[in-house]
């Protein structure tokens, strides 16, 4: 079953087609590509395909900016975007950088309490049989490695990543050009 608007790749925006026994709508983005355009939903998709994100169009603007010209991945940003170390202002139109001491403090802190566990079991299990020492060892090091990488994945990380974002924003006041050409 083939049955096509006025021949194979013509398609009109709205309107139905059957191709293999599937219904689909074309929309219109069809038309706007074919006048050089991309509509915005179409770049969030692709931006949100490649990040991971979905934020507003200044944002992105100023996120695919940080990361074509001064070095910041993807991933990178959207652990910071994630954990709301960055986010967006709609009012001051730029971003906000949230990364108080106290986070990295607790990550910190987290670090810290977990490897005086990981010594509290390891210790006193030194001067005993080797299974209980080697067990210790081995439960006491996963539960240290696994706090150790959930701070820094959660916190420290996403963090690092803010102030980076900071420093770059009071240098250079990073903005959107969107935004820019509306003032």
């Amino acid at each position: 079953m083939g049955v096509s608007v006025e021949g194979e790749g013509n398609r009109t925006a709205g309107k139905l087609y059957i191709e293999d026994r599937s219904v689909r709508t074309v929309h219109h983005h069809y038309y706007a590509e074919a006048a050089g355009r991309v509509p915005e939903s179409q770049l969030q998709a692709e931006f949100h395909a490649h990040t991971g994100m979905w934020c507003p169009r200044c944002a992105r603007e100023v996120l695919e900016t940080l990361m074509l010209e001064h070095g910041f991945t993807a991933k990178d940003l959207a652990a910071a975007w994630k954990n709301d170390s960055v986010c967006w202002d709609a009012h001051a139109h730029r971003l906000v950088v949230r990364a108080p001491l106290v986070e990295a403090l607790f990550g910190w802190g987290l670090v810290a309490t977990c490897l005086g566990y990981f010594l509290s079991l390891v210790v006193p299990a030194m001067n005993g049989p080797s299974a209980v020492f080697g067990a210790s060892l081995a439960l006491g090091g996963a539960i240290y490695l696994s706090a150790c990488w959930m701070a820094f994945r959660f916190v420290l990380w996403p963090r690092r990543v803010a102030l980076r974002v900071r420093r770059l924003m009071e240098l250079e006041g990073v903005r959107c050009q969107s935004c820019d050409s509306l003032s």
